[in-house]
């Protein structure tokens, strides 16, 4: 899945959502490899 995180468009591998504190997160396997969290609102999906 491409996804546009601070301006920049990378390839990420969706892992899973989950629901903190009122917040969604996503958690995602990176270009490089490590996976990270991220609030789910500041993602955006590309084609």
């Amino acid at each position: 899945m491409r996804v546009e995180i601070d301006g920049n468009v990378i390839r990420i591998k969706p892992t899973d959502i989950s629901t903190k504190n009122g917040a969604e997160f996503l958690t995602f396997t990176g270009e490089d490899g490590k996976t990270q969290e991220i609030r789910a609102d500041l993602v955006s999906i590309q084609k």
